[in-house]
């Protein structure tokens, strides 16, 4: 920083009066309007009068007298900023640390550091112990695979469970005990529970998972469940849908009693397989509990076309066209009956078919 004084010709600690003629002289001499176009004369005359603003106010003289004369630098100031009347600052005591105070950092400094090291022996336990209990669990679940080979179906089970309590998100495990639980206890509840288990915890869940969920839900005649882990199958596989729709038409007809649906899913199957001897057979069966026996006959006629003595079909046949009033064809179904199984009794078409003529077998 240049000395003000000396920017206006003076020696340091010059009196008021000697800088303001000082100033005046040199106001004039470097004025922009005395020297146009002259940069050296103007920039002159900023520091010229930066230099009187500063030595004019007696506090800032008397501040900057004293760094003059202590040669203190560390009270620097901007000389820019609007007159403050407060006193200098004074420089900071710091007392020195006591030995205490030093112990008392040394020992903020190890209880970190044990703070770090005992979190980091924390988590490495915890890495390693789950990396022990994940290796326990795949060993059980190998030999549960082996034991179900071998069809050991409870020794698979108490594998599964020692998988399972080991590592709770394994759910190969779960789908296994399902299938289990389901195919060869005929415990679709927990079957189910299971299942459940396996989609929850496999991030790219197979469609044999909701696949066999759906078949549990069917045995157990939950009718919405079922359809909606069907429908999750079909969205992904379409070319399933043949098989789906057969599975769905048998459950509506054996375990949900839904008849309409089940004839709904049972023609829809014959346009995959029109040749489908038990589909006619169960929609025969269907009609007829529905009292509808024109179609309950052309049914059983399919299915007959294929399985001309069976004995059972011939009997239902015989009994739809008796309902429907055809005694001649109900009474020929019945003598094919006779003759198939002599021992066949039923006393109702005896009754009827003695007072039937010429009833011929067809």
């Amino acid at each position: 920083m240049e000395n003000y004084y000396h920017i206006l010709g003076l020696p340091n600690y010059s009196s008021e009066e000697e800088i303001k003629r000082a100033f005046k002289k040199l106001a004039l001499l470097y004025h922009p309007d005395r020297n146009p176009n002259n940069a050296e004369a103007e920039e002159k005359f900023k520091m010229v009068n930066q230099a009187y603003q500063v030595l004019s106010n007696p506090s800032q003289k008397r501040r900057y007298d004293e760094i003059l004369l202590y040669r203190n630098y560390s009270y620097a100031f901007s000389f820019k900023q609007a007159e403050r009347h407060q006193e200098a600052p004074q420089r900071e005591y710091k007392p020195s640390k006591t030995a205490y105070q030093t112990w008392r950092m040394e020992r903020s400094k190890q209880e970190k550091q044990a703070i770090i090291i005992s979190v980091a022996v924390v988590v490495y336990f915890f890495v390693v112990v789950s990396a022990f209990f994940q290796l326990y669990a795949r060993v059980q679940y190998l030999w549960a695979v082996e034991a179900y080979n071998n069809k050991q179906y409870e020794q698979a089970l108490n594998y599964l469970r020692a998988c399972t309590g080991a590592d709770h998100s394994y759910g190969r495990a779960y789908f296994l005990k399902g299938i289990i639980y389901m195919e060869h206890k005929d415990y679709n509840g927990e079957a189910v529970a299971n299942f459940t288990l396996a989609i929850k915890n496999t991030y790219e869940v197979p469609l044999e998972y909701y696949y066999k969920r759906a078949l549990a839900y069917t045995n157990l005649k939950e009718e919405s469940l079922a359809e909606e882990d069907f429908k999750t199958v079909l969205k992904a596989k379409p070319q399933y849908d043949s098989l789906i729709t057969k599975m769905l038409a048998d459950a509506y007809y054996e375990r949900f009693h839904n008849y309409d649906k089940a004839i709904q899913m049972y023609q829809k199957y014959l346009k995959y397989e029109p040749h489908h001897q038990q589909t006619f057979y169960n929609l025969g069966f269907i009609y007829k509990e529905k009292e509808q026996y024109k179609e309950a006959i052309n049914y059983f006629s399919k299915f007959l076309t294929y399985q001309q003595n069976n004995v059972e079909v011939r009997y239902e046949r015989a009994l739809c066209y008796l309902y429907d009033q055809q005694l001649v064809n109900s009474c020929n179904d019945w003598q094919v009956v006779k003759q198939l199984a002599p021992d066949f009794q039923d006393p109702s078409l005896d009754f009827f078919c003695s007072r039937v003529e010429g009833t011929q077998v067809q």
